[in-house]
């Protein structure tokens, strides 16, 4: 990350010399009258003229569970502000006026970006499964890794050169996302300031914006963050209906799991002596409660993950009877044991309870669980109810977990 920073930080004296990449051709933004109230929220269009009494923002975002986000509306623009639920001690304002109106006065300190967004970037492959529910692919023009992306289309489009690699890990790459010239760059937003990169990229012309839905405390407050995203190119309209049906059909399975007998559960992993678990207040403590299971480490109110000691992870959780979101990409509990010998007297291990959310990764390793699931929390949830719960959910297919082999004998 220091790196990454790094050349961030240099940058700046460098772009008279960095080659520009075209875009593809689109054209321009068609405007249509200003004078006449719209119906809809303006997806592909400016207004000409600005006519006051008029709200050009008739389709809103409704902030139900999330908790570090708000948005108000007025006539021409919103007030996007972000308040991360961590110590960053930071409040970004995010200023989206509707193309075609003049720029909002005041703010100072916000960015200020035209809307419906153009062109952008994002390395944050959690939304990368939204923005194709949305329909903006052809809007999008760089992402951080090619095997962020597991849906085919987006494969087509890196391998056809309509989709960049533009991961900010060395300094050629933080020049091609400059010369890609994005209405937006959205980046994840970490719990440890040094390690924010929005702040650098402003300072060298790039509009950033963190996304920091991680920090939300249950499923649905981090999946409301697809209204977040939605706010940058006037789409709130598909964002409620996504938001309420996921809503809906997950409160659905969340009431299965009434009156069951709890099972004790473990989530994370880590490499030998040191652990990456999830906090208590971390949604996939949520997650655990509304699949019918006890979290062994929901007494500790961190909402990221925590770094813990193996010996601690033994001393509460030796004998939890499944293990969640553990280790990626490993075949079965042998080769798991193999690699760990710590692991031969773990309970889960010895109980064949072993999972992993990367079901349908491939050989290539592109997890549909990372860029899919922010939007789908209620197959999450399914999927657990299946591992912990199997006769409320008969014959259910998981669609992002994967029990590994139980193929260890002591």
């Amino acid at each position: 990350m220091r790196n990454r920073l790094g050349s961030i930080w240099i940058l700046g004296g460098l772009l008279s010399g960095c080659t520009v990449h075209q875009l593809p051709p689109t054209g321009a933004l068609a405007k249509v009258s200003g004078a006449a109230p719209p119906s809809v929220n303006l997806t592909g269009n400016c207004i000409d003229e600005v006519h006051s009494g008029i709200d050009y923002f008739p389709q809103k975002a409704h902030v139900e569970n999330a908790r570090q986000f708000s948005v108000e509306y007025h006539e021409t623009y919103k007030v996007l502000r972000f308040r991360p639920r961590v110590q960053t001690r930071e409040t970004l304002d995010y200023i989206l006026y509707q193309c075609g109106s003049p720029v909002p006065a005041g703010y100072q300190g916000a960015q200020k970006i035209a809307v419906p967004v153009r062109h952008f970037i994002d390395l944050h492959a959690a939304y990368l499964g939204v923005i194709e529910e949305f329909g903006l692919l052809d809007e999008l023009v760089g992402i951080d890794l090619a095997r962020s992306a597991s849906s085919p289309e987006l494969q087509r489009r890196i391998q056809d050169g309509r989709l960049k690699i533009v991961g900010m890990d060395n300094h050629s790459n933080v020049e091609l996302a400059i010369s890609l010239a994005p209405d937006v760059l959205f980046t994840f937003y970490s719990a440890y300031p040094h390690a924010n990169e929005h702040p650098k990229l402003r300072e060298v012309g790039v509009p950033a914006v963190g996304l920091a839905d991680q920090f939300e405390p249950d499923p649905i407050a981090r999946a409301e963050w697809i209204k977040f995203l939605a706010l940058f190119f006037n789409r709130e309209a598909d964002a409620e209906r996504i938001f309420h049906g996921l809503k809906e059909r997950y409160a659905a399975l969340r009431a299965l799991t009434n009156g069951v007998e709890p099972v004790t559960v473990i989530v994370g992993s880590g490499a030998r002596d040191t652990w990456y678990i999830a906090g208590g207040e971390n949604y996939w403590t949520r997650f655990l409660t509304d699949a019918g299971a006890r979290y062994f480490w929901q007494d500790r109110q961190a909402g990221s993950l925590v770094e813990v000691r193996l010996e601690d992870v033994y001393d509460r959780a030796a004998e939890a009877d499944a293990w969640v979101n553990g280790p990626k990409y490993v075949p079965s509990i042998r080769a798991l044991v193999q690699s760990d010998g710590n692991l031969a007297i773990f309970g889960p291990v010895l109980k064949g309870q072993v999972h992993a959310m990367d079901a349908g990764s491939g050989r290539a390793r592109r997890s549909p669980f990372a860029d899919q699931s922010l939007s789908k929390p209620d197959l999450v949830l399914a999927d657990l109810i299946a591992d912990f719960h199997p006769e409320l959910l008969p014959g259910h297919k998981p669609v992002y977990d994967r029990r590994l082999a139980a193929d260890f004998k002591p």
